[in-house]
């Protein structure tokens, strides 16, 4: 296997449009089965498509930035046609659409430049920094992308991603995923405008040892099999939510699901070790006629040897469905931040709540839960200033969505 340079079809840094030499570069390896390199230079580039059994790398030094001019993204005009509807809100800087083992290499930069596109989703979103559609074996590694215009991974039904030291800075979205399985993200860091990582119907995800730090949710996601393992997530965000301007953390995690066909069901969600600091509320597990959180159960959520400080806010477990929510949480120190004033959690129509050696700081003597008493509640070995009895339901509370 070789290193082919984009220079050696002609690709110069000189701020200038190099999509051509940079696909042609594509091409070639996909053919000769080398590697496409990027060099140390700012490179700019509209949409590229990837190929199978090939590995697009990004040199120390290499910046791969995207064109301002959101047309230089357009896709043929049979893809729909050959991909279905909606493919085109699927517009991507670097696209691979029914491929298998493609791989990108840092440790350079893929620079989405924030183009605009006035006719996007919200009047403003350009393409996706990367499209994963429909493939196999994706391995990610070692690089950066900042200012994506949309979504910086968008990755759907596809099986066997593997992210592994990859920072994404600013934008929208980090990762987010619909109807993929064996998903492995591994030492990364998202500093995201918006969700970092979000999607449903995905089956058997991992995330470990990563930071994320975010002005909107860690998680907005629904899926049967999450462990989320020795990660750090904080708010505020370092980058503001593009749309409203806020920095503010919103929450850990939302239970996203999308009216669709063939929903999933939610569950085997595990959270260990982890620490959680000023991230809003810590969840929000609801399931209800919202079109963001509609058509899929909702069943076991774990919180394990979690750290959680400073939450501003309630956090709520809703079903207008079957009771299947079963909520523990165990050996955990949980804070809240001055003067909140709420319990730490509502449920309604519910399986179960356990709390195993918990601490609870800065209640100030409010109940810990408030429901409406359809599940089973264990307390055991639970600490700090919080009143432990169950308290009702009010008459009239807000679901938030």
């Amino acid at each position: 296997m070789s290193y082919i340079s984009i220079t050696d079809f002609g690709a110069v840094p000189d701020g200038t449009l190099q999509t051509k030499a940079i696909q042609a570069t594509i091409d070639h390896c996909a053919q000769s089965g080398d590697t496409a390199v990027i060099p140390p230079g700012t490179f700019v580039s509209g949409r590229l498509n990837l190929a199978s059994n090939m590995t697009l790398k990004l040199e120390k030094g290499a910046v791969l930035a995207g064109s301002l001019d959101w047309h230089d993204y357009s896709l043929d005009p049979d893809d729909d046609g050959q991909w279905g509807l909606g493919i085109k809100r699927r517009t991507s800087f670097l696209q691979a659409v029914g491929l298998e083992n493609v791989c990108i290499e840092g440790p350079g930069i893929i620079d989405g430049r924030d183009c605009i596109n006035p006719g996007g989703e919200e009047g403003f979103r350009g393409p996706n920094a990367c499209l994963f559609l429909q493939c196999r074996n994706v391995r990610l590694k070692d690089y950066t992308i900042r200012n994506s215009a949309n979504w910086a991974h968008r990755v759907e039904q596809t099986d066997g991603l593997q992210m592994e030291n990859v920072t994404v800075e600013a934008g929208h979205d980090g990762c987010h995923m619909r109807g993929c399985s064996r998903v492995q993200i591994d030492h990364c860091r998202f500093f995201t405008g918006d969700d970092c990582i979000a999607g449903f119907d995905n089956r058997d995800v991992k995330v470990l040892n990563t930071i994320l730090n975010t002005s909107c949710n860690a998680f907005r996601y629904g899926g049967h099999g999450l462990v989320v393992e020795n990660c750090r997530i904080y708010g505020p965000g370092n980058f503001m939510h593009r749309k409203s301007k806020r920095t503010r953390m919103l929450g850990f995690f939302y239970h996203f699901s999308m009216k669709r066909e063939h929903p999933l069901n939610s569950g085997d969600w595990h959270f260990r070790n982890c620490t959680m600091d000023r991230v809003g509320r810590l969840c929000n597990l609801t399931v209800s006629d919202h079109p963001w959180q509609t058509d899929s159960c909702l069943e076991d959520v774990t919180f394990e040897d979690c750290a959680i400080t400073d939450l501003d806010d309630c956090s709520w477990g809703f079903s207008d469905q079957e009771p299947t929510l079963q909520l523990a949480f165990k050996r955990c120190r949980i804070s809240f931040q001055k003067n909140y004033a709420s319990p730490f959690i509502r449920l309604q129509n519910f399986r179960s709540f356990l709390l195993e050696d918990v601490t609870l700081e800065g209640l100030h003597g409010n109940h810990i839960l408030e429901s409406d008493g359809s599940g089973m509640v264990t307390f055991s070995s639970v600490l700090g200033d919080g009143e432990p009895t169950p308290a009702p339901l009010p008459n009239k509370v807000d679901v938030p969505n």
